[in-house]
């Protein structure tokens, strides 16, 4: 009787040390997926910085800064660029297009590099003028 007293507690122990061992495991994984869902809303959405996302070290990837906005009617769209009222010239990224028809008026938030306004979101202003 007593040694199955013994193997019931031995087991019970066993199983203590492996629940301990699965529920550290389980935080670790839980705190690389945390931060990988923030890294991944940051690369997704540029603007996420803007929006007031707080800074966490990400490593090497940093959120963009909106350098600015600009309330303006579109002049011109070209596949790389494009033109707004009073000649203000904004490059697109890769991933942007601007649809919208000459005339409309449009919200742009940008970020600026070597000089140059990189659109991050091109919107319909709903303000009129």
């Amino acid at each position: 009787m007593e040694a199955d007293v013994v193997s019931v507690v031995a087991a019970a122990l066993d199983v203590i040390v492996r629940s301990k061992a699965r529920v550290r495991e389980t935080g670790r994984l839980l705190s690389e997926t945390r931060y990988r869902v923030a890294t991944s809303r940051r690369q997704l959405n540029p603007a996420f910085a803007l929006a007031g996302a707080s800074e966490d070290s990400l490593g090497e990837h940093r959120p963009v800064r909106a350098g600015g906005a600009i309330l303006a009617k579109l002049v011109e769209s070209n596949g790389d660029h494009i033109i707004l009222g009073g000649g203000t010239k904004v490059y697109l990224q890769p991933t942007l297009r601007c649809d919208f028809s000459p005339g409309t008026p449009l919200q742009i938030v940008y970020t600026e590099s070597d000089g140059k306004r990189i659109a991050v979101r091109i919107e319909r202003s709903k303000l009129t003028w």
